[in-house]
């Protein structure tokens, strides 16, 4: 019995990525996420459309300048491509794709080879001619001419390069329609994973920040899981810290939870409290200590809104995040004369 070739089921993952190229991707996703997690959380886990993949992404400041998409191919995740597809179809407009690449290619360089061959024919040809352009051609001359022209083949070296060139720009054509097909279809089905590890029915990993960057590292090439575990095998991935200001939106969650009631005023007491101790990371505190002023007008925008507790975490940060992602010229100069110190204890 003939075999099938061992990759026909692996649909998801048709190419295998170095590790420590997922390691970079994971790291640069995980940044991206974390450092967002305030706009995010709160309906990342909760997408029901592939679509709404991006429009939730679209909410970071900035986002296709952030590495995770403008330097990896996770930046699919941003493009235009609402068309179903599955991993069998994205595979073949590759394999479709690559074809199309060697054959412009293949083209591209007869194109250039008859085009060296012509330009000495069309120059020999001009030279002679232009020797003879300060009178009117007799009979003879023209006849002469017409011979050297055909010694020379300028019309069939003519023809020859002409019918490359337009071969080539159907191949170029080719190639475009087809490098733009790939792009809506690897970033429909990317989203779509997306979506899948949101509604794992297992419910195997719980959906933080960390989780969906392993998920999400290695798309389009990976599906969710395979691309999930495979950061979970590597060793690497493991020592990618938290970002400064997902592990402040940690401080603000546990301290909500330690916290009877949802007064915020409490809450952003204790949170100055706990970011001067001496036990806090230093480079945490001299990381905020800046920017407090923002968070201080967080709370504020914050206080006298029934939110739900747990959403508490989220809303602070979020509202921080667009303080400090857009601030005016005032706010820049009373965040300099606002910053956190220990006489604010």
């Amino acid at each position: 019995m003939k075999k099938r070739p061992q990759n026909s089921k692996k649909l998801g993952r048709h190419e295998e990525i170095a590790e420590d190229e997922l390691v970079r991707r994971y790291a640069a996703m995980k940044q991206v996420l974390e450092d967002n997690w305030g706009l995010l959380g709160l309906r990342l886990p909760r997408v029901r459309k592939p679509e709404d993949v991006r429009s939730i992404l679209d909410l970071i400041h900035g986002v296709e300048w952030c590495s995770a998409f403008r330097d990896f191919p996770t930046g699919c995740l941003l493009r235009q491509g609402d068309t179903k597809v599955g991993w069998r179809q994205v595979r073949d407009t590759r394999e479709k794709l690559k074809k199309a690449k060697r054959v412009r290619s293949e083209l591209s360089g007869e194109t250039q080879t008859a085009y060296e061959k012509l330009q000495p024919v069309k120059n020999a040809f001009e030279a002679a001619r232009k020797g003879k352009e300060q009178h009117q051609l007799s009979k003879d001359e023209r006849d002469e001419l017409q011979k050297l022209a055909k010694l020379l083949r300028i019309e069939e070296t003519t023809r020859h390069y002409q019918e490359l060139s337009d071969l080539l720009q159907v191949a170029q054509k080719e190639q475009e329609s087809l490098e733009q097909q790939l792009s809506m279809e690897e970033a429909w089905l990317s989203r779509n994973e997306v979506l899948a590890f949101v509604r794992d029915p297992e419910r195997r990993y719980s959906k933080t920040p960390e989780n969906f960057a392993k998920a999400m590292a290695g798309l389009p090439f990976y599906d969710w899981l395979y691309s999930l575990r495979k950061c979970l095998s590597i060793r690497a991935a493991a020592n990618v810290r938290k970002t400064y200001l997902f592990q402040l939106f940690e401080m603000i969650q546990g301290i909500v939870r330690r916290t009877r009631s949802g007064n915020l005023k409490k809450i952003e007491s204790r949170l100055k409290s706990d970011l001067l101790k001496t036990e806090c990371d230093p480079l945490l505190r001299s990381y905020i200590s800046p920017q407090w002023f923002y968070m201080a007008r967080a709370f504020e925008d914050c206080r006298g809104k029934k939110f739900r507790r747990a959403h508490i975490p989220y809303k602070v940060m979020g509202s921080f995040l667009e303080h400090r992602q857009k601030p005016t010229l005032a706010d820049s100069a009373l965040a300099k004369l606002n910053q956190l110190s220990p006489q604010d204890l």
